[in-house]
């Protein structure tokens, strides 16, 4: 369960009073939604909203115009939010754990999202302090292994007398090294990891697709163990995401708010199982549901 820091003078702020009731509940509904991640800048489509707030699509969109013109939020083709208002809640968090995991969320974060709300960083390549410990543990094996080769390679072997055999006067000949030991082929196992790499690299990516548009954000662990072991192809992923378009908007099950777990609709393949149509009529459009996107990078997707 995520946990937001919200001051309670959102609800007596000048600005906010200025506006109507449902813009002034949208404006909460912002600032301590399930779906805002580590920093300010968060994927929210518009679908969501109306499920979780009961408003229609169509004031929603006024409603973020609005809050947009005063300054309270931004957001990019109602589908990116970013909260403006520092003063209405911790947006950031301190520490070198939270910078660690801001980097890494803002790297997965497309370009053209962090150039409209002009986001600017150094460095937005995530990395770990155990990443960062093993590589300097790295540097320090190969710093003396070069150590010792560079000592053996001109170290002059000292001249030791024959040892003569006392019967017959012969130099008795030093036993020869064993180099019975058989050599390890490491191209073999280069190649095994190098396939293991381009197989498992794909299905995580496409995964990362399936989990931003899935509405549950929840075992995800759990959900990329059940991805790995379905291995889904493009065109299944597609089918998928086209199911989540469907389920999201006609699925009486998932409209009352009983959305099964990642996990659960892949080991049940439950795109596979009926619609069952709902009490009332929604009215979505394709590019609120999930990220429109996404159908074109599925595409880019190379897999051998």
């Amino acid at each position: 369960m995520k946990t937001r820091i919200i001051k309670t003078d959102i609800f007596c702020d000048e600005t906010m009073l200025q506006l109507e009731t449902q813009s002034r509940m949208i404006a909460v509904y912002l600032y301590c939604n399930k779906h805002i991640d580590i920093t300010p800048i968060y994927k929210l489509p518009i679908g969501y909203i109306q499920l979780e707030t009961g408003y229609d699509v169509s004031s929603i969109k006024l409603s973020l115009d609005k809050l947009q013109e005063v300054g309270i939020i931004q957001h990019m083709n109602y589908f990116w939010i970013k909260l403006c208002r520092e003063d209405f809640g911790v947006l950031l968090y301190s520490g070198p754990n939270n910078e660690n995991a801001i980097k890494k969320y803002m790297y997965s974060v497309p370009e053209d999202v962090k150039l409209y709300f002009k986001y600017e960083s150094t460095d937005t390549t995530p990395h770990t302090t155990q990443g960062v410990a093993r590589n300097k543990k790295s540097e320090i094996r190969n710093h003396n292994t070069s150590l010792q080769t560079s000592n053996t390679e001109y170290e002059v072997p000292s001249a030791e007398p024959e040892v003569s055999n006392s019967k017959s006067g012969v130099p008795s000949a030093q036993p020869e090294a064993s180099s019975s030991q058989p050599e390890l082929d490491t191209r073999t196992t280069k190649s095994r990891t190098k396939s293991s790499k381009q197989e498992v690299t794909p299905l995580l990516e496409m995964f990362d697709i399936f989990w931003a548009d899935y509405p549950v954000k929840k075992g995800k662990p759990r959900s990329k163990t059940a991805w790995l072991k379905l291995k889904p192809s493009k065109k299944l992923l597609t089918t998928i995401l086209l199911d989540l378009e469907k389920r999201i908007q006609n699925d009486r099950q998932w409209l009352d708010g009983y959305i099964q777990h990642p996990s659960t609709y892949l080991n049940q393949r439950v795109w596979e199982d009926e619609i069952i149509p709902p009490r009332r009529k929604n009215n979505f459009s394709k590019e609120e549901l999930v990220d429109k996107n996404h159908f074109e990078k599925i595409k880019s997707i190379k897999i051998d």
